[in-house]
């Protein structure tokens, strides 16, 4: 009997590795957590501001944060952007999380947001995607895609770090759902910056 007990206490007091389980129900996990991603085609780029083509839009959706994602069900959903309002469907802010960071560990800024978008609109850029940026009715972007406004006119203001107000030509009530669209999606600045084309 002695030895019984103190066979249980060895078996009870062993090392026992915790096995990972789902946060929310609770579901064991396997040890290896891994993801295979299949990529069916080439792309000709995962710069946000040149990205053409299905393939391209879902691997940037896995890589990049938008201000506005889509929900399960299509409505927007917050991304970088923790709220939004609007006024008058014309004048939209957004209020940006002040968690939201760069893989390398950079603050993701309102000016993030606000160059990417100047950037997708100049012609020098060759988005071609650019006319998105038009379709969302942002102030003078036709003017600044045909080259006879500065990226500057858009109408893309920085209030402060986390806060990005937007002007549109004419009401848009859908403006949050049109941004989780890889154009409107953000670059890394010093990135782009010390890199070029080449980033």
């Amino acid at each position: 009997m002695r030895s019984l007990v103190f066979a249980c206490l060895a078996i009870f007091a062993a090392p026992v590795a915790a096995q990972e389980v789902h946060p929310v129900d609770g579901t064991p996990l396997a040890a290896d957590q891994s993801f295979s991603y299949a990529i069916p085609a080439q792309f000709p780029s995962l710069d946000p501001q040149l990205i053409q083509g299905v393939i391209a839009s879902q691997i940037a959706n896995q890589i990049y944060e938008p201000l506005v994602r889509q929900a399960p069900d299509g409505s927007p959903a917050p991304g970088v952007a923790a709220r939004w309002i609007s006024e008058a469907d014309r004048v939209w802010t957004f209020e940006l999380r002040d968690d939201a960071r760069w893989s390398n560990g950079d603050p993701v800024t309102a000016e993030d947001f606000a160059h990417a978008w100047r950037r997708a609109a100049d012609p020098a850029t060759g988005s071609p995607y650019a006319w998105y940026v038009e379709l969302a009715a942002i102030e003078n972007a036709a003017a600044v895609i045909a080259g006879d406004a500065p990226t500057d006119a858009l109408g893309v203001e920085v209030l402060d770090a986390h806060t990005l107000r937007v002007t549109l030509d004419r009401p848009v009530a859908h403006l949050p759902g049109m941004l989780s669209y890889a154009t409107f999606m953000p670059v890394h600045r010093p990135t782009l910056a010390a890199h070029g084309d080449g980033w």
